[in-house]
């Protein structure tokens, strides 16, 4: 029985309007993926469509060009959570999302994984919700089994449903409790968590660090603290190109990615921290019993916590 499995990510240039450059990304990336023997692999959010509202004039392009990914992607045989904005039918009509999509190493598309918390970025796209359906759906990964004979169980996060919601954010069609804490209840063993985050420029870098110094905090707590919460590993890739990148390679190499691209494990601890800046690949072979063991290391941490904090209590309570 196999005990790991190979997770990857690409941190990869994405041009908004430009759908050919992405999709050549893309098979690099997959290129790149079979030769490292990678089992899995997750791009950064809306990485073939670009982000914002480009590609709503090229439907007929990005159909096409997504047909082409599945294609490659079934012929390298490496599982594809792919992030990407495009309309697709459902029940309630023709609908555009901002989405992971999840495809088995034999090309089948077996989930999807819409994004909740729609900024004004995503265009025209519709949340999760929209069409009655449940934000963090859950999807047991294809042919892998756990040591208990339980499937093992991912879902994807799209940029902000990581974050959490904002002012930009919050609607009445919306989950009124953050994700990040609706995971929690989930008992996902892995999280795909496709982003694609503003990045400042490197003169604001330059001239306001303490700024970039907080934000980097801000995105790295919520993905530690969520990791630890929900005893789940967390796959984050994010792009390395600012929005509206006009194709200047020397520019994005001046670029840090919004967040850290890489892996946390269940127990908020990162094992994985590629570059900020440039295109980059990674892998890590994680166990997939990973989850049980890091809850029996979590509940002895906790319980030594708690016998520390009741010492401290009954100290007080003598004096």
């Amino acid at each position: 029985m196999k005990n790991t499995i190979r997770i990857a990510g690409a941190q990869i240039p994405i041009k908004d309007n430009d759908i050919q450059f992405n999709k050549n990304e893309i098979f690099k990336a997959l290129d790149w993926a079979k030769e490292n023997a990678v089992d899995c692999l997750l791009t950064p959010e809306g990485c073939l469509s670009g982000y914002g509202s480009w590609w709503m004039s090229k439907m007929e392009e990005l159909e096409d060009s997504l047909l082409e990914v599945e294609n490659h992607q079934k012929k390298v045989g490496v599982e594809l959570h792919l992030g990407t904005l495009l309309q697709s039918r459902e029940p309630i009509g023709f609908v555009n999302r901002n989405h992971i999509r999840h495809y088995g190493k034999d090309g089948n598309l077996y989930g999807l994984s819409n994004k909740t918390y729609i900024v004004p970025g995503d265009g025209a796209c519709l949340n999760s919700t929209a069409g009655g359906l449940s934000p963090l759906y859950p999807f047991n990964m294809p042919n892998v089994t756990k040591n208990d004979g339980q499937p093992y169980q991912i879902l994807g996060m799209v940029c902000n449903d990581m974050w959490g919601s904002s002012k930009d954010t919050h609607k009445d069609d919306v989950p009124d409790m953050a994700l990040n804490e609706m995971l929690v209840e989930r008992k996902v063993d892995l999280v795909f968590h496709a982003t694609n985050n503003y990045k400042f420029p490197p003169q604001m870098i330059v001239e306001s660090p303490y700024m970039k110094e907080t934000f980097d905090m801000w995105h790295e707590s919520h993905l530690r603290m969520t990791a630890w919460g929900a005893c789940s590993t967390i796959l984050t890739v994010d792009g390395c190109t600012p929005w509206a990148w006009d194709g200047d390679e020397n520019e994005y190499n001046t670029y840090e990615s919004g967040s850290q691209s890489g892996v946390i494990t269940g127990l908020g601890e990162r094992v994985v921290a590629v570059s900020r800046t440039g295109r980059q690949y990674f892998h890590y072979d994680l166990g997939i019993n990973d989850r049980e063991r890091n809850g029996f290391k979590q509940n002895s941490y906790n319980s030594k916590l708690m016998e520390l904090k009741d010492d401290a209590r009954r100290k007080i309570l003598k004096n």
